[in-house]
């Protein structure tokens, strides 16, 4: 009894009927005005009881509207409120108006409220905003042309393109630039590919990403996340359409999941798969995300991806986890999936430039980059960190580093003594550096680990000399050099001494048949 009347006459409360029906209460059926609601209300499905009450209790000039606004999914109800307040002459400028980005509103209201024939002439000279030139202005009218929004029920969400979030985000088109002109560097390619990457980042839209978090520290999200160039992160937040990452993303539990579900469904084969950690096989129960196993994620995700990236030695190789004895049967993501295409980004972790390289590269050619045999792009692998090490002359000269507090160290001797693996180690460190190219372990006096190579956690120890790693030329080793240097430096001062004393006998010789044939 009180849940009919909670459910069928609560939306009614303040009618005269209702009153005299609360104060009877004898049979829910009386009065006889209420028995038409109640059959009204339960003839309907029970999924549409609630709306059908919704509706019918508010005054019958607004029922309309109810429905409308209401009919409309709950991100767009706030705009058509605001459209449909509008007297109907001024609905198509309010939506023209808002659709354009903040900084340009004004200028867009002040250029289209002067006749047709004088805005291109005040656009000249008085309508842009002192920071954006005129080409500029005209680049974003065209870009912005075809994508007035407009309101109507199920609109289909168009994705933007990387340029035209720079744009929303208040970026000058000078430092868009610079980023592609850099991207281009990075990635290898030649000058004339700038206008190939430009024109990609304008005009083409963002990726669908699905970011998978298994066994990891989350050190390569923080490597991206820290970037200090802000085109970098708009890359992440708005250039891919980062659709579910449990480490970001704001939902949680089932309504996660629903996201990633829906993603895999509605961008099949469409999506690119970046997966930031090693898989356990030994047990499943070692990483376990909404009652699935890793390797369960990962199978169903990599059934409908595009190509998929391992964001860094743990996706790569399995990383520390892998390391002896290997408790929970780590394996890196191209040793559980072979059925597609894998780009594996090396590093603990890897540069941030290295990862928007390849995001860049896939939207640019619509193509994974060239990998080496390891599976690695060759644009930022194909080179150890031991060739482009500014110290690298003082290892061919011998002279090393012995321990962290000697003089060597002031000098900036080679660190191979102290442990550096850079003579086996394929990284762009030395020539991307971190922190806006500020530097890198080994300029900072800290010997390379290795990082970028698979099982370097049982490369250890890590700051002690490893005569093992080829260094120099194919058989010869650090060692080696060292002797052959340090031989030849004796050798050298014998052959100088011995030289001097025959020159020196020469002349004593000379003086002497002198004095004689005086």
């Amino acid at each position: 009894m009180n849940f009919i009347f909670r459910r069928t006459i609560a939306p009614l409360r303040g009618m005269s009927v209702v009153r005299s029906f609360v104060s009877s209460r004898k049979s829910y059926l009386s009065p006889a005005r209420l028995r038409g609601i109640y059959i009204k209300v339960h003839s309907r499905p029970a999924l549409l009881r609630e709306t059908y009450i919704k509706v019918h209790s508010r005054p019958a000039h607004l029922r309309e509207t109810y429905i409308k606004v209401h009919s409309r999914p709950p991100r767009l109800r706030e705009t058509y409120i605001k459209v449909h307040s509008c007297p109907p002459h001024l609905r198509e400028t309010y939506i023209k108006v808002h659709s354009c980005p903040t900084l340009l509103r004004e200028t867009y209201i002040k250029v289209h409220s002067r006749p047709a024939h004088l805005r291109e002439t005040y656009i000249k000279g008085y309508a842009r905003p002192e920071e954006i030139d005129y080409l500029q202005y005209k680049k974003i009218c065209v870009l912005l042309k075809n994508r007035i929004i407009k309101i109507h029920f199920g609109m289909k969400e168009e994705r933007l393109s990387v340029y035209e979030e720079c744009i929303r985000k208040g970026i000058s088109r000078r430092d868009f630039l610079k980023f592609c002109t850099a991207m281009t560097a990075w990635l290898g390619l030649e000058p004339s590919a700038i206008a190939r990457v430009t024109n990609a980042l304008e005009t083409k839209p963002r990726l669908p990403v699905v970011w998978l978090h298994l066994q990891e520290c989350t050190c390569c999200s923080e490597s991206f996340l820290r970037s200090s160039h802000p085109i970098l992160s708009s890359l992440l937040f708005d250039s891919i359409s980062l659709d579910y990452t449990e480490t970001l993303m704001a939902a949680a539990g089932h309504q996660a999941e629903a996201i990633l579900t829906d993603t895999l469904q509605k961008y099949r084969n469409e999506y690119l798969l970046m997966i930031e950690g090693s898989i356990p096989t030994r047990n499943e129960a070692y990483c376990c995300i909404g009652g699935r196993s890793a390797r369960q994620i990962v199978e169903e995700a990599a059934d409908g991806a595009k190509a998929i990236i391992a964001w860094g030695n743990c996706a790569s190789s399995g990383c520390i986890q892998a390391a002896d004895p290997n408790p929970t049967g780590a394996k890196p993501v191209h040793r559980i999936i072979r059925s597609k295409p894998i780009i594996n980004v090396q590093g603990c972790p890897p540069i941030a430039e290295v990862m928007a390289g390849i995001i860049v590269h896939m939207l640019t050619f619509e193509s994974i980059p060239q990998l080496d045999g390891l599976g690695r792009p060759k644009a930022f692998y194909s080179r150890r960190v031991h060739d482009t090490c500014y110290r690298r002359a003082n290892f061919d000269a011998g002279l090393f580093v012995e321990s962290f507090d000697d003089d060597n160290a002031n000098k900036g001797y080679c660190l191979y003594k102290v442990g550096c693996k850079g003579p086996n180690t394929y990284n762009a460190c030395g020539i991307i550096k971190w922190n806006e190219g500020v530097s890198y372990p080994i300029q900072s006096g800290h010997p390379c680990i290795g990082c970028s190579e698979a099982g370097f956690w049982d490369n250890s120890p890590f700051y002690k000399h490893n005569p093992g790693i080829k260094g120099f030329g194919i058989e010869a080793t650090a060692d080696e050099i060292g002797l052959l240097v340090g031989g030849a430096t004796v050798a050298g001062i014998v052959a100088h001494a011995v030289a001097t004393n025959i020159r020196k006998k020469k002349l004593i010789e000379n003086k002497e048949d002198v004095s004689g044939n005086e």
